[in-house]
This record gives structure tokens, C-alpha cells and sequence, in this order.
């Protein structure tokens, strides 16, 4: 149809529709002031119009209206209408509300750096809406609704004005001078425009801020906090009381102080109950306790300095607290607190380090239980003479500086007093591990910067508080236990390096080396991996010489002597350090297998005593021979119920275990419900190799104990190989162990190592199994219970590889799946496959190819799922395409697809969407390369087009934010 035969039939249409354009076009706008009236949003004008006729001849006679559109009901703008805003942001929160009342036709951003900006949209009455419509035209229409703001409408109105209907002839008079107001409109937009649009709405952002603020620091909101009858309000509240606390800081009334508010919360969330929240996809995990102890803690970290007493008060109360996630926060505010930070020390020196120190000076002297930590992180803290600070140069750039501290008379006040906090705390404290401890920290005094230089005044404050520790130390050198010297000795090499003719040091290492008890203490606890002065090999094979020599000496003439030092170093065993302690466990083995009646005295006075080394005396006397009494010792140890963990350690120990001593111990100890000597006794079952074939009934027994009790760290033992004791399992045993792995919360690669033996042999059984994981999470959602069981693992460590060496089996088995009515089925069906084919294989591509070839809808929309898991990798590209040549037609599958096709993954910086955009679109181009189907061609022509929007949508989004990240950090 040529323009003038359009021009015609156009002519007619809009003589007949004007009325009814002009009744369309005034129901719009009466809706758009509806919304904007009801949602407050505050604008300059809403204006309307329709197209006069000279304006469409126009445009139909220049060929503006493109060919496929017929009627002038196609042509988008004869209804227009305009909202002109205030503000940017307001543009985006009134066209969210637009969606809901208008069918969407068009929506065109325009965003330009230096040009037009506005947001467009096309618009038809919503078809729930036509019946209501009498007249049948108006159902047809569309109308232009344009948005932008005062600022952008001026510049388009003036550029408008003066450059789109210049006089052909005053463009020819000068063309340089117009072509210079050209590039002014342009820097116009650019340098001011663009620029005051972004300080306007970050103006009013902040404005609003401080209206909200305003609220929740006042007196009513912070009262509500304490009335909350539940703690998933409490925790709502005091979380937006925190984000505000860190915009403004401290802005409660007077009669409010926040230090002393945050207890009471702290207090009166313990006497709330926790409870889930129903939503309509379940009932999510509810708030406990340490949720708001956690966000309280945050307010006080932002807070911490204004009140330092009160500060030091709530910490250690909260360090010693019951729950360890609360413990850990209140650590890391105390370390915030004693730490030294530059910004700080620039407008107040070493005054805060100080004024902690005095606070702490007022409490007893004497440490309670779970108290440690607290003095722990605040002396080392003061010790410290370095310094951390990080400061924002710009929006996105962190600069960290490392630093010494300088030396005036408060920081000498400052050490010396913490000296003599530790002389005082050491003197109040008897229990061994606290005393142990600062010990410990006496040798922090010693410690220079190691990450920066540092000037000679400093290591001359560091050498006199030194010579202070080391004096003190010889003061109360008969007073310190074997394990305190040991301290002590481990960092002599620091006092020789830093003092070399110090007569301390000299008199201290002499006292050390005359001390005989110790040099058996050393001999016998210890390691020889940081020997500074010989090799670790050399010092072992010194320190195995000195052992056999001490054996030498044991005797029951001797006797007394030796059972005091086993009774004394035994009772200085700790757990963490349980590696400090293997030459002495070698050394009570070698004395049950070489001094058996000595072995046999020491355990019979002793074994509450010496209870963490009992296996390894009863040990070395089953290696002796003295069977029949190793029997009898762990029979009393069994039935008694005591030393549980012991016997079992016994059973890792030797070489030929008694099959039913073993059975007794797994008895007593499952009756106890004693899981940690239960894992021991598994780790010895499996040690014993050769006699696997009379020990799986007792593995199976002790599996089944964990699983009971909903423990599945058994599997961390379990390593498959062709000496695996799952290869000695019946078939039935190891049905048994795959039903009691469904109800692990995880399968990690520990679980994964069960799971390998029917890998290969029986793919479909790996799939049943992660089936029924599946049915036990849909059976759990029911309960409600959500969050800690996840059917499918996020990624596979190497049964994957197992699995795919019969792809075609295990997809057939896997896409049964999405025919299931669950819908976890369907979503943890396309896990699972990306699971088994990370990198999209080949093998993968060409059963979903196939898939697609039988034409089933279905399938398709299947495979979508499958792909989206792959978050837009190009390796996908073939199938999604063998799906658009099939589907083309199909718009909702086809919108699905496009969602797909658009997925980023991660990505990174502001711009790191437009950058996965721009990608993508360049891959998808290659689509048309060699490419006979039109439905390609126009699939790409479409998707390009749907790509250029979006890239622009987010090209507006990340400058505004770096716009308003930039406002920000210059405020």
C-alpha cells in the first residue's frame, strides 16, 4: 500500500474515531491522575492530547509509519499523553504502578548522556476491562503515555524549539553557529541537566532518611522494641534501629541512652519463645536469641567509643554467654574496641586504650569461667604497637595503611600498667590453664611491629618492659608449673635476640636448664618441628635417645618418682594440643610393653588421674602378652561404664583386636549414647583391615547407631578402594547403608565415597537414591521443616564422572523426573543433570537435541529448566536454537527461552550486566551465520532488539548508582 492510498484510508478512520480518540485519550488520563493521586506521588503536570490531522498526514506522507501498519488503531501515538515529574526515581515507581492498569504494548526507554531522556510507553485497555468498553473502537486503541522530568522537558522543549523546526534557511545563514548551539544543548544535558536530575533525587533520598530516622530514634518506636511479644518483631525492629544507627549514629532522645537500652532488648528477647512464619510456600526458620544479641552487638560496635564502661561491661557478660555465635560477635566488637585505629589516636591519643584499662582495673582480679577470651583479645590489644586503618580515597577505592605506634608517656603508662594487670591476674588465679595463658601473654611484651619499620625509641620502651617481665619471672620462678616453664622457654630465643648481654635472660635460661624435672617434662611433651637451633630430624633423634634413657630408669624402686611426673604431666593434657603429647603416649606405651608391673600399679592408683593415656599403657601391655590382664582391666572399664572413649582408643592401637571384647565395648557404649567414643571405635574397626570380614556386622551396628541419631560424620571415614570395607558388605547391608545416607542433610564428598560402588555397576540405584531424597524434602516441607536438608548437593566431586559413563541411561532416568506432579522433582531434576554434566557435554546435547526432535512440548519447556541451570553459557547455544526452529510460533515458550538465553551468572563491578549483555548478543548473532531458518533469523532480530532495551535499562540503573554512591561519599 503506497503512502497516498494509506494516506487515504487513514484520512477516513480518524474523521470517524476522533471523537471516540478524544473519549480514549481523556479515560487515560484520568487513570493516570487516579494513580498518581492515590500513591501521593508528587508531579508537575499530566497533559494529553490526540494527533491533529496535518501532524499524521504528515508522518503517513514522509514515510514515518512503518509498512506493516494498516489502520491507523497500529499506530502507536494519535492518543498521547504526558506526565511530567520532579524527580527521576518517581518515573520508575509510577510506571511500576502503570503495569497494573494498562495492557503493555511498548515500553521504550530512552536514556542518552547528552540527549532526549524520557521514558515511553504504549498502552491498550487491559482485555479483563474491554467488556465494559461500548464502544468498539475505543478497544482497539493505543495510547503513548510519555514520562519524564521538569529538567529533561525543558531541554527537549528548548531543544525542540530552536533545532528540530529550524527555518531551513536560518540553518543555512550559519551553519558553524548552529552546529555550536548543537553541542551546548548537548553539554547542557551532559554537565548540568544529568548531573542536578541525580542530585535532586539523592536530595530527597536523604530527606526521607532522616524522616524515617526521625521516627525510629524516637521515644515510641524504641518502646515498641521492649513490647514486642515475639522475636521476630524484636528482631524486624532493632535490625532498621541498627541500618539507621549506622547512617546517623547515636540520635535517641535524651532521655534515652543507647548503651544502656541494648541490655534491655539483649534481656527481653531471652524471655520471648522463637516461632516460624507461615508463608504460602511453607513455614520458614523463626528468630532465636542470638539473632538479635547478634544485631544488638552490631549497634554497639557503631557506638562503641561513646560509652566505653558500659561498652566493656555488656561485652564481657556477652563473651561469656552460652551461645557461641554471640561469643564470637561480642569478640570481634571487643576487638574493634581495644584495637588501635589511627583516626581515633589522631584526636585522641592512647586515651581510649586507657580508659579500657581502667574499666577493667575495677573488676575482680579473678577469672570465671568462659571469661578468658575477653582478657585474651583486650591484652593482646594493648600490647600491640601497630596499627590498621582503612580509608574510602573515593566511592570504590579503599586505602589500608600499616603503621607503628609512637611512643609518648601515656603509651609507657599504658604497658606497664598492663604489666601489672597481669602480675595481679596471674596472682588471683590458680587454675592451671588460665595461668598457662598469661603466660602466654607475659611474652607479648616482648613482641616488635613485624609489618612495618619502627624507630629506636620503641625498641628501647619494648627492651625496659622486657627486662620488667623478665625480673618478675625470676622472682616467681619456683612458683611455675612444668607447662608454664615450658612458655617461658619456648621464648627465651626472643630475650637472647633482643637483649644479647642481659644478665635476666642469662640467670633465667640457667635456672631453666638446672631444672632436672623440666628436662624430663621437655623430653617427653613437646615437639621438634621449630627447632631453631638444630634440624627437626636431628632434634627427633636426640629427643627418642633421651626418651629410651628414661625408660632406662623406670623402676619400682623408682616408682614414686615416675608415677608424680605421669600423674603431673597428664594433668596438664589438653585436647587442642594433643599432638604436644605423642612422645609421652609412646613413651607409657613403651613402659606397658617393657615395664609391664610398673604399667600395671600406674593404672590401678592412678586411672582417674591419667584417664587420656590409660589405651596407651593397656596397649603396650597387650603387646607384652599380658593378654588375659588387658582383658580383664577393659571388661571392669566396660561393664562399669567407664573409659569408654579409652577402650576404644586401645582397639586403634594394637595390632590383633579380640573380636568379642570390640562387640562388648559397641554395647556399653551404644547403651551410654557415647557418639564421640562410638567415631573412635569406627576408626579402629576400619584400621583392621584383614579382618573386615568379622567386623562389618559391627560397622553396620554402629552406622545405624549414628543414623538414628541423625549422625553422618561416619562417612569421613570412608574411603572406597579396592580395600574398602564396603566391599565386604552383603548386598542387603548395603541397601541398608544407601536408605540410612537419605537421611543425611548433605551428600558431601564423604557421602559420595558410599555412593561409588554402584556408580558404575548400577547407575539407575544412584538415581532411585537421590529420588528418595527428593520424597523425604517434599515430606519434610509438609512439617515445615526448611533449611537444613538439601536433597541434591550444588555440584558433584567425582561421582559425576562415574555417572556419565552411562549418559544415556541416567538422563533417561533423571528426565522421568519432570513428570512428576512435585515441583521439587522437576527443579532438583535439572541439578542433578548439571551436577553430572558441569561443562554441558556432548553426550548431554545430543540426548536434548533428540528430545526436542520428537516434537513434545513438553520436553521443551523441560529442557529450558535444564539449561537455566547453566546460567547463559554458550555451550547451551545449539539446543536453545534446535528449539527455536521447532517452537517459533509458541510465544510463551519462547519468552521462557529468552529468559534463559539472558541469564549472567555472576557478574562483576557496576557495569558487569551490560558487559554479559553485550556478550550474549554477539553470541547470539553468530546464530544467523550459515542459517537457512527465518524463524532464526527473526528470533535474533527479536532478542537483539529485547537486548539493546535492557542494556540501556541497565546502563541508566548502574550510572545512577554510581551517581549516588559518588553524592554519598562526598557527604
Amino acid at each position: 500500500m503506497d503512502n497516498e492510498i494509506k494516506l487515504e484510508k487513514f484520512a477516513e478512520q480518524y474523521m470517524k474515531s476522533k471523537e471516540a480518540y478524544e473519549k480514549f485519550t481523556n479515560e487515560v488520563s484520568a487513570i493516570l491522575k487516579s494513580v498518581l493521586k492515590s500513591h501521593s506521588i508528587k508531579h508537575q503536570v499530566v497533559s494529553k492530547r490526540v494527533k491533529e490531522y496535518p501532524s499524521l498526514q504528515d508522518k503517513v506522507l514522509n514515510g514515518k509509519i512503518p509498512k506493516q501498519i494498516e489502520t491507523i488503531f497500529d499506530v502507536d501515538d494519535i492518543s498521547g499523553c504526558r506526565v511530567i515529574f520532579y524527580l527521576e526515581s518517581d518515573i520508575q515507581k509510577f510506571t511500576n504502578l502503570i503495569f497494573d492498569e494498562f495492557t503493555i504494548e511498548k515500553d521504550n526507554l530512552i536514556y542518552t548522556d547528552d540527549g532526549y531522556n524520557a521514558r515511553h510507553l504504549v498502552v491498550r485497555n487491559k482485555t479483563d476491562s474491554q467488556d465494559c468498553i461500548e464502544d468498539e473502537s475505543i478497544r482497539k486503541m493505543k495510547c503513548e503515555i510519555q514520562l519524564t522530568t521538569v529538567l529533561f522537558h525543558a531541554w527537549s522543549e528548548m531543544s525542540h524549539k530552536i533545532l528540530y523546526k529550524l527555518p531551513e534557511e536560518v540553518s543555512e545563514f550559519d551553519e558553524q553557529s548552529i552546529s555550536a548551539i548543537k553541542e551546548q544543548f548537548k553539554g547542557v544535558m551532559k554537565n548540568h541537566i544529568k548531573p542536578a536530575s541525580y542530585t535532586f533525587d539523592y536530595l530527597n533520598e536523604r530527606y526521607q532518611k532522616l524522616l524515617q530516622g526521625k521516627r525510629i530514634f524516637g521515644f515510641d518506636f524504641l518502646q515498641t522494641i521492649l513490647l514486642s511479644s515475639s522475636r521476630n518483631e524484636v528482631y524486624e525492629k532493632v535490625n532498621l534501629l541498627s541500618k539507621f544507627v549506622v547512617e546517623f549514629g547515636d540520635k535517641t532522645p535524651d532521655e534515652y541512652n543507647l548503651v544502656e537500652f541494648i541490655p534491655k532488648v539483649i534481656n527481653h528477647s531471652k524471655t520471648l519463645s522463637s516461632e516460624g512464619v507461615d508463608r504460602p510456600l511453607g513455614r520458614l526458620f523463626s528468630i532465636e536469641h542470638y539473632h538479635i544479641a547478634v544485631v544488638c552487638l552490631d549497634i554497639i560496635n557503631h557506638i562503641r567509643y561513646i560509652n566505653i564502661d558500659e561498652t566493656i561491661d555488656i561485652l564481657k557478660e556477652q563473651i561469656s554467654a552460652d551461645e557461641k555465635r554471640i561469643n564470637k560477635k561480642a569478640i570481634e566488637v571487643l576487638n574493634n574496641l581495644t584495637q588501635f585505629n589511627l583516626k581515633l589516636m589522631d584526636k585522641a591519643g592512647y586515651l581510649p586504650q586507657l580508659k579500657i584499662l581502667s574499666k577493667i582495673e575495677e573488676h575482680p582480679f579473678t577469672i570465671e569461667k568462659n571469661e578468658w577470651d575477653f582478657y585474651e583479645t583486650t591484652i593482646s590489644n594493648l600490647l600491640k604497637l601497630e596499627f590498621d586503618d582503612t580509608t574510602l580515597i573515593d566511592y570504590k577505592k579503599l586505602s589500608i595503611t600499616t603503621g607503628s605506634l609512637g611512643v609518648n608517656a601515656h603509651l609507657k603508662q599504658l604497658r606497664n600498667r598492663v604489666i601489672t594487670l597481669l602480675e595481679e591476674l596471674y596472682k588471683n588465679n590458680s587454675e592451671r590453664n588460665v595461668r598457662i595463658n598469661l603466660m602466654k601473654k607475659f611474652t607479648e611484651v616482648s613482641n616488635l611491629p613485624r609489618r612495618t619499620e619502627y624507630d629506636g625509641t620503641l625498641e628501647e620502651l619494648v627492651k625496659e618492659n622486657t627486662v620488667r617481665v623478665l625480673r618478675w619471672l625470676l622472682e616467681n620462678f619456683e612458683g611455675l608449673d612444668l607447662q608454664e616453664i615450658k612458655v617461658v622457654d619456648e621464648n627465651l630465643y626472643k630475650y637472647r635476640n633482643m637483649m644479647t648481654d642481659a644478665e635476666e635472660t642469662k640467670k633465667l635460661d640457667d635456672l631453666i636448664k638446672d631444672n632436672n624435672e623440666y628436662e624430663i617434662y621437655k623430653t617427653l611433651v613437646g615437639n621438634d618441628l621449630n627447632n631453631r637451633d638444630i634440624g627437626w630430624r636431628e632434634a627427633e633423634k636426640i629427643r627418642k635417645e633421651k626418651t629410651n634413657a628414661l625408660l632406662e630408669d623406670i623402676s619400682l624402686e623408682s616408682y614414686d618418682a615416675w608415677e608424680q611426673r605421669i600423674v603431673s604431666i597428664s594433668a596438664g593434657y589438653d585436647k587442642e594440643n594433643d599432638w604436644e603429647f605423642r612422645n609421652f603416649k609412646r613413651f607409657l606405651f613403651e613402659i606397658g610393653k617393657q615395664k609391664t608391673e610398673v604399667a600395671q600399679r600406674i593404672i590401678t592408683k592412678n586411672e582417674n588421674s591419667i584417664e587420656h593415656f590409660l589405651s596407651d599403657l593397656v596397649a603396650g601391655l597387650w603387646t607384652a602378652g599380658r593378654r588375659q590382664i588387658v582383658i580383664d582391666i577393659l571388661c571392669k572399664w566396660i561393664e562399669e561404664k567407664t573409659y569408654l572413649s579409652e577402650c576404644a582408643e586401645f582397639f586403634l592401637l594394637v595390632d590383633t583386636p579380640d573380636i568379642s571384647l570390640l562387640d562388648k565395648l559397641l554395647q556399653s557404649i551404644k547403651e551410654e549414647d557415647d557418639f564421640n567414643s562410638l567415631f573412635v571405635l569406627l576408626q579402629a574397626i576400619l584400621r583392621h583391615e584383614e579382618f573386615y570380614q568379622d567386623l562389618n556386622t559391627l560397622f553396620m551396628q554402629i552406622v545405624l547407631k549414628f543414623a538414628e541419631n541423625q549422625h553422618f560424620y561416619w562417612t569421613n571415614l570412608i574411603w572406597f578402594d579396592e580395600n574398602s570395607i564396603l566391599n565386604h558388605l552383603t548386598e542387603d547391608e548395603f541397601e541398608e547403608i544407601l536408605s540410612l545416607l537419605t537421611l543425611a542433610n548433605n551428600i558431601d564428598i564423604h557421602e559420595e565415597e558410599v555412593l561409588k560402588p554402584v556408580c558404575s555397576n548400577n547407575p539407575k540405584k544412584v538415581i532411585s537414591f537421590f529420588s528418595d531424597r527428593v520424597e523425604r524434602a517434599i515430606e519434610r516441607s509438609k512439617d515445615g521443616l526448611f533449611g537444613t536438608y538439601s536433597a541434591i548437593p550444588h555440584s558433584f566431586y567425582s561421582i559425576g564422572d562415574f555417572l556419565k559413563e552411562n549418559s544415556q541411561e541416567v538422563l533417561t532416568e533423571i528426565t522421568k523426573w519432570f513428570y512428576r506432579e512435585e515441583y521439587l522433582f522437576k527443579a532438583e531434576a535439572a541439578q542433578l543433570i548439571k551436577n553430572i554434566f558441569p561443562n554441558f557435554e556432548s553426550d548431554l546435547e545430543d540426548f536434548l537435541i533428540a528430545k526436542i526432535g520428537h516434537g513434545n512440548r513438553g520436553d521443551a519447556k523441560n529442557i529450558l529448566s535444564i539449561i537455566k541451570e547453566y546460567e547463559g553459557d554458550i555451550r547451551t547455544h545449539e539446543v536453545l536454537k534446535n528449539i527455536v526452529r521447532e517452537y517459533y510460533g509458541d510465544t510463551e515458550l519462547i519468552r521462557e527461552l529468552t529468559v534463559v538465553l539472558t541469564q549472567t551468572g555472576v557478574v562483576w563491578g557496576e557495569y558487569g550486566f551490560i558487559e554479559s549483555y553485550r556478550q550474549t548478543k554477539k553470541e547470539v548473532r553468530k546464530w544467523q551465520r550459515n542459517e537457512q531458518s527465518e524463524e532464526i533469523k527473526d528470533f535474533v532480530k527479536d532478542f537483539i532488539d529485547m537486548v539493546n532495551k535492557r542494556i540501556t535499562q541497565e546502563q541508566r540503573r548502574a550510572d545512577r548508582n554510581i551517581e549516588m554512591m559518588q553524592r554519598e561519599f562526598d557527604r
